[in-house]
């Protein structure tokens, strides 16, 4: 059987699943709360965690932190109240969408999702989790069209599958674009909101080519 996002897991109580995700997830710092409620037997060895409540108050508690910082099944705010960076999970979610006041939700994988037409509008740039893709190739045309949206009052929610890889890269060379910083410190800005975030070497090296094209038009 095909591996199932961990809130679908959750929502269909799949306990052996659950703990094979979650013991994976922890290791990597990777976007998720163990809900004890489900998976009692979850917790990761060798890994000192501490119950918490959810920093959202989803209601979905108790939930354990994952060594010094939350990993968490929310989408992460990059700008107050403008953008937030998330997962399919989050755009699948009304609940979750709601809670943000989302209004646009772009989705950069190669899936279709859109399961809320009446009440949101809807973005889809293919953009393959692979490492010769040429992601870069979407920067300026991705960020005009978040500009456009939030110089509109809209709010956005930018997610791949997980939130870790291409959604990332997107929101950093965004972050690049809007806030006029160097792709480090774009880097550091969205990893600070969202620690787990792990865009591809290859994306690494199209933010780096990205710099210099913004820093040629200065």
């Amino acid at each position: 059987m095909a591996s199932l996002p961990f809130l679908s897991q959750l929502k269909q109580h799949n306990k052996d699943q659950l703990k094979v995700q979650s013991k994976d997830a922890c290791n990597k710092k990777a976007n998720i709360f163990i809900d004890t409620k489900v998976a009692s037997n979850a917790k990761p060895p060798d890994t000192d965690l501490e119950k918490i409540d959810c920093p959202y108050k989803c209601g979905v508690a108790p939930f354990y932190k994952c060594d010094n910082h939350v990993a968490i099944a929310h989408a992460s705010e990059m700008l107050p109240g403008k953008l937030y960076l998330g997962n399919k999970d989050n755009a699948e979610s009304r609940t979750e969408l709601k809670r943000m006041g989302i209004t646009d939700i772009i989705n950069v994988t190669t899936e279709e999702a859109q399961n809320f037409l009446k009440e949101y509008s809807y973005t889809n740039y293919e953009i393959d989790d692979m490492g010769d893709v040429k992601i870069g190739e979407y920067f300026n045309l991705i960020n005009r069209k978040i500009e456009e949206l939030i110089e509109n009052k809209k709010v956005v929610l930018v997610h791949c599958l997980h939130g870790r890889s291409r959604s990332a890269t997107i929101v950093i060379a965004f972050v690049m674009y809007y806030m006029k910083m160097s792709k480090d410190d774009a880097y550091n800005y969205v990893k600070k909101r969202r620690q787990f975030i792990e865009p591809r070497p290859e994306f690494h090296k199209e933010l780096l080519q990205y710099e210099k094209e913004l820093h040629s038009k200065s």
